[in-house]
This record gives structure tokens, sequence and C-alpha cells, in this order.
């Protein structure tokens, strides 16, 4: 068992290459054919029985009037699988699941962690308090569609090929407990209800008339150590349809300026201005200069939150959607000079500042106003306000804007992918960071922000996103540029936040961070200007 351990504990130090991944000798084999069924063993066994899966035939479920089929196709170290669905009913379907073998990997086994940075997590069904399922759906929580699982003999990828802007669905990816011993990968298109699954935002539909094609590659390798191997298929995949990063990583790290805290609102200071900003709803937008210049002293890149204050009426609206307008909302306010001074302001040319774009992909009517709605790009009104704040942002000279909750739990991914395009189309010179941590086509368009640590525990406890190198994103997008939001205050650990914050402990940790290939995002006073991220993780 400590040797599984230290072996799953090496694939953390794990990071990419900016060249196709190249593929060992697996140790892994597939025999059999459609009507047999296949059996994936190792190479070299001498006698049955140490198969990971052995006489399996693949099916295609579907309803009534959708002809399916499934064609395999052995491949090193594995199989490759391609399912086609045809819709001849008058009516819309909902496809339901592409069932995969179940594998004989042990237990205890262990899944990777996609929702985070990356991370082995272990699954036993013999252990009555511990975790034995882990389920995720794509794109909304797990950065790409694929699974590991590694077990005491091998490691076993499962990689789903589809292209998320012509399907317009959900996935959902499930390891759970089989027989004993073995483990079932569920790759469902439905909401799956029965499984204790959270509802997939958009199902699987088929329209009539209506023909999909679902590629699916299963890959097992002998050296655990070596289990990105196995999604080897899905890196050429996603490099021949969507291609790499489109960006110039910045590697400076980012000093965050918090202009309003609900802390400090109250009926005297309802939009919550902290003492620094010196009420610029009152006194104008002198002292917020004075803060961006201070920050950029100890940075080469500052970005102001709450920029234009935060609701008072209705918090759900914090951060709000009028993160620059509202300046001018009152033409004869004292903000509303603030675009002017932040234009005319003297900072050091070398470095940048940027703005924090509350509620991005979300509207309202206006400030501190309900109902707020989804943002549909597709309407003339909500893109129009859309665009009028982007375009205040860039006229008051912002290089950066942060897409705050710019995420698939607000608008479909398939819809921000296009309306992101659009907004760099209409500022060409501004860096875009979207938030919370995009899936991997989204991720290849602009930089993406993950928090270190969570509001709460996940569902397995855990209270960090960030336990090493982004693995996936190293491996499938290098030179991707990723923020690490270092909030101290959510650490849990005393010696980072509140009055026993030690200032060298912090410093210690935005270190760590950056060696990880994290861009660290600082919010508390401390010199960053010397930080920067490393390529690609620590090797």
């Amino acid at each position: 068992m400590a040797q599984i351990l230290s072996a799953i504990a090496a694939t953390l130090s794990l990071a990419g290459s900016p060249e196709a991944p190249q593929v060992g000798a697996s140790g892994f084999s597939v025999t059999g054919d459609a009507v047999a069924g296949y059996s994936l063993a190792p190479t070299d066994a001498r006698s049955p029985g140490g198969e990971l899966f052995a006489a399996w035939v693949p099916t295609a479920p579907a309803p009534s009037g959708v002809e399916a089929t499934v064609t395999a196709t052995a491949a090193d170290g594995g199989v490759d699988l391609t399912w086609s669905f045809v819709n001849h009913r008058a009516d819309a379907v909902t496809l339901s699941q592409l069932p995969l073998p179940s594998f004989a990997l042990g237990d205890p086994a262990y899944a990777l962690n996609f929702i985070g940075s990356g991370w082995a997590q272990r699954l036993s069904a013999r252990d009555a308090n511990g975790p034995r399922r882990m389920q995720a759906t794509y794109p909304g929580e797990l950065y790409s569609p694929v699974a590991v699982v590694i077990g005491e003999s091998a490691a076993v990828g499962i990689s789903l090929q589809y292209d998320l802007t012509e399907a317009r669905h959900d996935v959902s990816l499930s390891v759970e407990p089989g027989e004993p011993g073995r483990w079932n990968v569920m790759l469902r298109l439905d909401r799956s209800p029965d499984h204790a699954d959270g509802v997939l935002r958009s199902p699987a539909r088929l329209g009539p008339g209506e023909r999909r094609a679902y590629g699916v590659s299963i890959r097992a390798t002998a050296s655990r150590e070596g289990w990105l191997e196995t999604l080897t298929p899905y890196w050429t995949w996603f490099h021949e349809r969507y291609g790499g990063v489109t960006y110039a990583k910045d590697a400076s790290a980012i000093r965050g300026c918090l202009l309003c805290l609900s802390s400090e609102q109250s009926e005297s200071n309802p939009q919550g201005w902290v003492p620094e900003a010196n009420r610029p709803d009152r006194n104008g937008y002198a002292a917020v200069i004075r803060v961006l210049a201070d920050a950029l002293r100890q940075s080469n890149r500052a970005i102001l939150w709450t920029p234009t204050g935060m609701a008072w009426k209705n918090k759900e609206l914090n951060y709000p959607f009028q993160f620059t307008t509202h300046w001018r909302d009152d033409p004869s306010g004292p903000m509303v000079s603030a675009p002017d001074l932040l234009k005319a302001a003297q900072f050091d040319p070398s470095r940048s500042w940027g703005l924090w774009w509350g509620h991005s992909a979300d509207f309202n009517p206006g400030w501190d106003s309900l109902p707020m709605s989804p943002l549909d790009p597709a309407n003339p009104t909500q893109r129009d306000a859309a665009l009028a704040e982007l375009r205040l942002a860039v006229a008051s000279g912002a290089a950066t804007v942060g897409l705050d909750a710019f995420s698939h739990a607000s608008v479909p991914a398939w819809t921000l992918i296009p309306w992101l395009q659009e907004l760099q189309k209409e500022a060409p010179n501004v860096r875009f960071c979207t938030e919370g941590r995009a899936p991997d086509v989204l991720h290849r368009l602009s930089p993406t922000w993950l928090d270190f640590w969570r509001f709460a525990p996940d569902r397995f406890g855990e209270s960090t996103m960030i336990r090493g190198p982004f693995l996936l994103a190293d491996w499938l997008l290098p030179g991707h540029e990723t923020w690490a939001a270092m909030l101290f205050d959510r650490s849990g650990n005393g010696s980072l936040h509140g009055q026993a914050g030690d200032p060298a402990a912090q410093r210690s940790k935005v270190d760590w961070a950056a060696r990880q290939g994290y861009v660290p995002v600082v919010f508390t006073s401390m010199d960053v200007s010397g930080i920067r991220a490393t390529s690609g993780g620590s090797r």
C-alpha cells in the first residue's frame, strides 16, 4: 500500500510539454471481437485471469425510433469506441449513456480529481465511512471530459471526444464500485437522478432527423506514474479540433485591490467602501487612484475590485454588473470623473492595471435593481449594455478585465465561448480572465481563475482547489495562464490570516503557488513584483 501511495504522489509533479505526448509501451493489449467480446489484459500474461475486463460486448442503448450503432477498434493499450445515433422520430429524444466495461483494479483504487488542480482521491467500497465514488460533470465541474482510475497494477484512462460547441450538452462521468475489486466508469448523457447525481444543465438531446457521433478511448498502462499517457487520444483529438492557447502568458503576480467589502456596508456607507477609498461616492476617485498607485508599486499588475461600489438593497447582485457605467449614472456626481482620472493617472508604463467585472455573465436592468438573469448576448438590449460596460473600461485605460462568474453555472459554455470571442474582438488589447475555473475549451481562449481555498469543504472534505501543478492544463494547454486567488482568510490556517497572520508564511505560500505554475493574486499588502509563475509547475 505504501508503494501505491508513493506512486500516486509522484503524479503530482508531472508537467506538460509543448509537443504531442509520446506513448510508451503500455504493457496491455486488446483481443476479441464484437461477437465474442473484447478483453484487455497484460501483454505478457501467460494465462487467463489477469484481465482488466474480459468478454465485454459494447452496446448502444437508445430510445425507440433512434438508430444506434457502436464500433470498436483495437489500439495500443486499449480500444477506441464510436457511438453513432440517428433520430428517425418526429420529436426530440434524450440519449442516456455510453456503456463502458467494469475494470478489475482492486480495492482501494485512486481516481484523479480533475475538479481542482488534479490529485489522486482514494476510493474504497470496503470503507464504511470513506469515499466510495467520484462523480462530476463537464463542462460545469471537470476541466476535461476524462476519467483516470489507478489500481494495484495498472492505470486506466477514459476520454470522451465530442464537440461541446456543436453538441451543446453536458456529460456526467463517475467512478463507482462494481463487483468486489472492480470499478465502473459511468458516462451518462442524461440527468441520472437514480444515481444521486446532480441534474445536468443540458442533457443530450437529439432533434428530429439529427445525427451525432461520440468517440471514447480506453487506454491502460502498467506504469501507474505514467497515467497521463492513457489520455493521449484526447490530447490528439483536442488539438486537431480546437488547437492550443490563443494568448501569450503573462507570468507576473497580481495585486488585487478590494475597494468595497460587505463588512463595511451600513446605512451610512451602503456601498461598503473601505477607508482607503475615502468614499468615492462623496469625495470622488482621487483616493482610489492612490490605492491603485500603491498596488502598482508592489506588483507589475493590479486590479480594482468593485470599482463602482456594491449593491445595498439587493445584495445578491454583488459584485455588480455595472462595474463602469455606474460612475456616470449621476452626470454631476462625484464619481463621474473616474474614467478620466484613471486614464490620466501617471503610473509606471511598464506596469498595467485592470478592473473586475462583477456578475459578468448575468444581467440586471440597472444599479441595485432586480431581476437578475443569465446574460443573453443575442438580446440586443443586454448585449449593448454589456458592451457599454466594456467600452468604458477600455476608455478608462484598463488593460485587464476580470470576468466574474463567467461560468457554465450562469450561461452555457457553448454560449460563453463565442461571447468571449466577441468581447476580445471589441477590446483586442485587453487581457480577460474568466472566473470560476474554465473548462479546457474555454481556457484555451483566455486565462482563468482557480481559488486556492474553498468557501467550504467539498464532497470529500477537501478545503483546497490547488494541491500542486494544474495537471491537465499543463499537459493539454502548455503556455496557459491560470490565476490562483490567494484569499488567506479562507485558508483555515491561522498563520496565514487574521491577527495571527504571518507575512513570511503568506509570502511562502504565494511563492509556492507560483512554483506550481499559477499566477498568484494577492489581496494583502505584499510586494509581489518579483514573483512570476513558472512555465508549467514543479518538475
